[in-house]
């Protein structure tokens, strides 16, 4: 097969220089064999790696270089089928919602996606707490916690109560499992403040009060998001954290760490 190029160097191909310029010891990222003479750092990925071979016959463009070019559409497909792990996540979610945001994906492409994550997940694991365990168990973990967990969610509310209590069965209040169809249920706005709940609670729990608050409050928010979208949630709840990554994000206030914060301590 013809090689393919991917990466970023395909998405500034089709962005141009004034949106997307790279550094020039910046890899080329093939799928396929491109060994060129021009002194270009190559990196080779393997066509039966995933559904690489398929993701190059369906969306490769063949433009006169000698490889095709992989359109904006399988980019996508690619950057969010591993979107949930944490290898170099800040690059590719900037990517993801600054470069991509405007194209849609089209039903064969959230097929294709959809194959594409699965293989993800069994050639390179699928991180994430069990959450079939009850909420001592399941925040039972290397973070000493100094309050409960729940307490801290009862602070941070948007409404009267955390919003994840709304997302639990009669007789389940105790367990981190959390039911779709009662999420489906919530406003768009409800979604975006359950996620932000959570966040705020982790970068309470494992940045703010083990560093005596003397953390930068936003960046404290920024990296327990970050955790939301790979190995903290998983599922529907993880996949909603990435595709409104913006959102949650804009959702940060600085007076709601203060406010915790004077009660806290």
């Amino acid at each position: 097969m013809k090689p393919t190029l991917v990466g970023s160097r395909a998405l500034a191909h089709w962005l141009g220089p004034s949106r997307l310029t790279l550094h020039e010891d910046k890899d080329w990222d093939f799928i396929g064999d491109f060994n060129p003479d021009d002194g270009r750092k190559v990196e080779n990925h393997s066509p039966d790696l995933l559904n690489n071979r398929v993701m190059c016959e369906i969306y490769g463009l063949e433009l006169g270089f000698p490889y095709l070019i992989m359109n904006l559409n399988g980019l996508k497909v690619m950057k969010r089928s591993h979107l949930h792990r944490p290898l170099c996540w800040d690059k590719h979610i900037t990517h993801y919602h600054k470069y991509m945001s405007d194209v849609e994906f089209t039903k064969g492409d959230i097929i294709t996606l959809l194959e594409r994550k699965s293989l993800t997940y069994e050639e390179y694991g699928n991180k994430h707490p069990k959450l079939s365990q009850s909420n001592d168990d399941f925040f039972d973990d290397f973070v000493e916690k100094e309050f409960e967990h729940d307490y801290i969610h009862e602070l941070y509310a948007y409404e009267d109560r955390p919003m994840f209590e709304r997302l639990k069965q009669s007789g389940q209040e105790h367990n981190a499992w959390c039911v779709r169809d009662l999420w489906e249920a919530l406003t768009p706005e409800q979604k975006q403040q359950c996620v932000s709940e959570e966040t705020y609670v982790i970068a309470t729990e494992r940045f703010m009060i083990p560093n005596k608050w003397e953390f930068i409050p936003k960046q404290a928010y920024y990296m327990a998001l970050r955790k939301v979208c790979t190995t903290l949630t998983s599922g529907w709840f993880r996949d909603y954290a990435i595709d409104y990554f913006p959102e949650v994000f804009n959702l940060y206030n600085k007076d709601k760490f203060n406010q915790v914060k004077g009660i806290l301590t």
